[in-house]
C-alpha cells in the first residue's frame, strides 16, 4: 500500500468536480491537488525545523490562515502555561 504522502501527491482521496464544462473540472482539479501538495511540502518544512515565517517566505501563494492555523498550534502550551499560571489556585 502507498504512503499517504504518495496517495495526495498522484491525486487519490478527494471527489472530483463535475461540472458541465470540463475546462472547469480540470481547473478545481488542478488547483486542489496544488494545494494539497504545497501542504505536504509545508509540513516536511517544519519537520525538518524551519520556522513559520521563512516558511511563509517560501511559500507566498498559501493563504495565511494555514500558518496562523500551525503558529496556534506550536504556542499552544505556551498559552495554556500562563492561563494556568495567571488562574486564582
Amino acid at each position: 500500500m502507498k504512503n499517504f504522502s504518495q496517495l495526495v501527491e498522484a491525486g487519490a482521496g478527494w471527489p472530483e468536480f463535475r461540472f458541465p464544462n470540463p475546462l472547469s473540472n480540470d481547473f478545481w482539479n488542478a488547483s486542489i491537488l496544488k494545494r494539497a501538495v504545497r501542504g505536504l511540502d509545508i509540513i516536511r518544512c517544519i519537520r525538518d525545523g524551519k520556522e513559520i515565517e521563512q516558511i511563509k517566505k517560501d511559500f507566498p501563494e498559501e493563504d495565511s490562515f494555514i500558518f496562523d492555523v500551525i503558529q496556534f498550534s506550536k504556542t499552544r502550551r505556551e498559552r495554556l502555561a500562563k492561563w494556568q499560571d495567571k488562574s486564582p489556585h
